[in-house]
């Protein structure tokens, strides 16, 4: 009696193993396709393509592309800067330290100032909001010191313009920290304005400003 299990047994496994090996060998084995051949191999099953190569991600700015002052004023981008609208406090004194002076408040923000550029942030808040800028800047190709007829020649013929420091006028500007202001040009573009604080023909100072908020 158990030989003849035993015999039985034997000849259920042989038959399960010669069919497990005709079913691999009726299995087709995918011809691997060669370079240049084929762009992308698609997964039957799933529908997914494969690329065999992805393109690298374009660069925010062609850099040789001539962008506009108010094109990247719509941004907030200053390309002469280091740091930008939006950046953190914290990264600035990192990388330069501390300001040259204990940060102070004023016209509503914290002020840092470095000298040429001045970071403007909201009390207890690390972002930067707006930057001032005096002395050696250069700001979209304009530098202080330059005439009215260049700022306009740069960024448009037709600015917001009004006159600070004047005793027939009402208007108290805080931004206007120097007695030789006596005009302002202001351009806005998206989120974002600019301010050229100038005497009766030349760049003092100025600020550009995040108006989001």
């Amino acid at each position: 009696m158990k030989k003849k299990f035993l015999l039985v047994f034997i000849i259920i496994v042989s038959v399960f193993f010669v069919f497990g090996c005709r079913q691999k060998q009726e299995v087709e084995i995918p011809e691997v396709p060669r370079n240049g051949e084929v762009e992308a191999v698609v997964d039957e099953k799933d529908g997914i393509e494969e690329q065999d190569s992805v393109d690298e991600a374009p660069d925010e700015f062609d850099k040789d592309e001539e962008i506009s002052p108010m094109e990247l004023l719509a941004i907030g981008v200053v390309n002469e800067f280091d740091f930008q609208i939006g950046d953190n406090i914290n990264d600035v004194i990192e990388q330069w330290g501390q300001p040259v002076a204990e940060p102070f408040y004023w016209a509503g923000g914290e002020w840092y100032s470095y000298g040429d550029l001045t970071f403007i942030t909201w009390i207890e808040d690390p972002i930067i909001r707006h930057i001032g800028f005096e002395s050696s800047t250069i700001i979209y190709g304009i530098e202080i010191g330059d005439s009215i007829d260049r700022i306009k020649s740069i960024m448009g013929n037709n600015p917001e313009s009004y006159t600070v420091n004047d005793p027939d006028n009402d208007f108290d500007d805080e931004l206007a920290i120097f007695k030789e202001d006596k005009q302002v040009l202001s351009y806005g573009s998206g989120d974002y304005s600019i301010s050229f604080y100038c005497d009766d023909t030349k760049l003092i100072h100025g600020y550009i400003f995040y108006k989001g908020d």
